[in-house]
């Protein structure tokens, strides 16, 4: 009891909190800041996993990794990968964004090719759509919105100025839309895109109905 008192004291100086169930509570918190607290516990005298897993919420399995890596030697900073480096350096993955930023409508391909004839090594569509995803860009269907003017903008307060007090309670408000029968926009997991067989000219039901301050 003594020894968990003690580890939960150490933490607290180290700007770690405990919760009411021992557990701690750590934001944006990476994983070299998880092994640096094991390391801590673990020089601090707690030999155990299963304690410094217990009382600082990590996985076990981390916890004896990281201490097998510190009886090694090896410390727990992360080591240099073995796989490839990247083609596209910083320069290159500026060049990336702002070519997407000039060009909303040019496609991932189109933007590789862009990027090669500025100087960057030629690059796959997906190391492109990768490099704009770490910029938080994606590409959307824009949003259909109206287009108003100051000038639609002025009368349409100008009327709702005009009609504040307005009995409305005689006021039927209608609209109408078309729907087309057998659409198809469901997504579907597949390794490669199916095909869903559909009429051309699929018929179409038009609807139209109203409201008012009793129901519709």
């Amino acid at each position: 009891m003594y020894q968990l008192i003690s580890c939960a004291e150490k933490k607290r100086k180290n700007n770690i909190f405990v919760n009411k169930m021992g557990r701690s509570k750590i934001q944006d918190e990476n994983e070299f800041d998880r092994r640096l607290r094991v390391q801590y516990l673990y020089e601090s005298g707690i030999n155990r996993c299963k304690n410094i897993s217990d009382m600082t919420n990590i996985p076990l399995r981390t916890v004896q990794k990281t201490i097998k890596r510190i009886k090694e030697g090896k410390g727990v900073e992360r080591e240099a990968g073995s796989g490839r480096p990247r083609i596209l350096q910083a320069n290159d993955r500026r060049r990336v964004h702002q070519i997407a930023l000039r060009n909303k409508y040019m496609s991932a391909t189109k933007i590789s090719h862009k990027a090669a004839q500025l100087g960057s090594p030629k690059v796959c569509r997906n190391t492109i759509l990768t490099i704009l995803r770490e910029q938080k860009m994606f590409k959307f269907v824009p949003k259909v919105v109206a287009s108003l003017s100051e000038r639609n903008f002025q009368k349409r307060v100008e009327w709702c100025l005009k009609y504040k007090d307005f009995d409305w309670t005689r006021v039927v408000f209608t609209d109408e839309s078309n729907f087309l029968m057998y659409q198809y926009k469901q997504k579907v997991w597949a390794k490669k895109r199916p095909e869903k067989m559909v009429k051309k000219h699929p018929p179409s039901v038009g609807i139209w109905g109203g409201v008012c301050s009793l129901g519709t």
